[in-house]
């Protein structure tokens, strides 16, 4: 009998041994794997340190407020370029009229900042292959991003540059460059040789982007050019740059009246901001992994959120999933359906003309 219970225990043993192993094996497996998937998503994510400050280098030195706008305006590329247009289209119109039409275009409240600088929308438009790679940059790692940028202004400090820099407010809060305007309500956008003022540029086989000089920009230092400042309105001021926590926040509170960065930092109305996939309008990201990020964001529009701005008549069209010629006909306010990704619409005219394409892919 205790024999026959000395032979059980061992082969108890052995298969609670064997079983231990099995398990470790599967984990340690397990582990390999996630880290692995781990370093390829990383491998895919991050863009070399040359390639990003040879991107940020005609940029870095912007007023931050003016900077953080085109940061966020570089992730919806096909909104600068319709906004841009729309701005030549309508270049005889006064500040004020513009400034008023905007408010009825749906484009990212920073794009919308960016029409008072009608030369540098013109800028971020043409060159498309830079502004998509900025955006996609600062979409992957922001907090890289914005190490970047301070890295390029201690550059710049330690060659001289920024000791002859008119027209901005240069503040130093330990480690970091913040550049405010000289006037809180009249931003010069500077124009800088890349080559010459950072000094010496530590990544040879990546030379900064140079943009060539606007013909009208005068120099009054070694290192700048300015050309004529800006008035620009108090509800300019909604976003800032959270330095020390390396993010940009947005105040959705908006002010009649001029509000510092400081204020909008720690106002308990700003939130740090968020990349609104909408605002895409479709465009496919440079990499697997934000595509990815985004996948559910960037699906086809429910039609019941086609009608955003009539919040009220939204209930009137949630029983509709399809569209159909009898579904159309039950929309509430038919002249303001907009278009969508499906490139359903309906235009009001004397009679209401439908065009419908895709009809049931929602």
């Amino acid at each position: 009998m205790n024999s026959y219970k000395t032979s059980w225990h061992n082969k108890t043993k052995k298969i609670t041994v064997l079983l231990t192993f099995v398990i470790i094996s599967l984990t340690l497996g397990t582990i390999k794997f996630a880290k692995a998937e781990k370093n390829e998503t990383i491998q895919e994510l991050v863009i070399s340190e040359a390639e990003l400050v040879q991107t940020l280098a005609p940029i870095a030195l912007y007023p931050d407020t003016l900077l953080t706008h085109i940061l966020i305006a570089t992730t919806y590329p096909l909104e600068v370029i319709e906004a841009e247009r729309w701005l030549q289209k309508n270049s005889t119109w006064t500040a004020k009229k513009l400034q008023r039409q905007s408010q009825k275009k749906e484009w990212d409240a920073s794009i919308k900042a960016l029409l008072a600088f009608p030369k540098l929308l013109t800028q971020l438009s043409e060159d498309l292959f830079w502004m998509r790679k900025l955006g996609d940059a600062f979409l992957q790692d922001e907090a890289r991003v914005l190490a970047s940028i301070q890295m390029l202004r201690r550059q710049a400090d330690q060659s001289g540059a920024l000791a002859t820099m008119d027209n901005v407010t240069i503040i130093k809060e330990a480690n970091i460059i913040i550049i405010e305007p000289a006037q809180p309500e009249v931003i010069y956008v500077p124009y800088y040789d890349t080559r010459v003022v950072y000094g010496h540029w530590s990544w040879s086989h990546y030379p900064p982007v140079y943009w060539h000089r606007p013909y009208h920009y005068v120099s009054a230092q070694r290192y700048f050019f300015w050309g004529h400042g800006r008035h620009i309105s108090n509800y300019f001021f909604f976003n800032a740059f959270q330095w020390h926590k390396r993010y940009i926040v947005r105040s959705h509170h908006h002010r009649p009246y001029y509000h510092s960065r400081k204020k909008i930092v720690v106002s308990h109305h700003a939130k740090r901001w968020q990349h609104q996939p909408k605002h895409r309008r479709g465009v496919i990201y440079s990499t697997g992994y934000l595509n990815k990020k985004y996948k559910k964001s960037t699906s086809r529009t429910p039609i019941r959120k086609i009608v955003q701005h009539r919040p009220s008549q939204v209930s009137k069209v949630k029983s509709v999933t399809k569209i159909t010629s009898a579904n159309l006909a039950k929309l509430p306010n038919k002249k303001l359906l907009k278009h969508d990704k499906s490139n359903a619409y309906v235009r009001k005219n004397n009679s209401i003309k439908r065009k419908i394409k895709h009809k049931n892919k929602y």
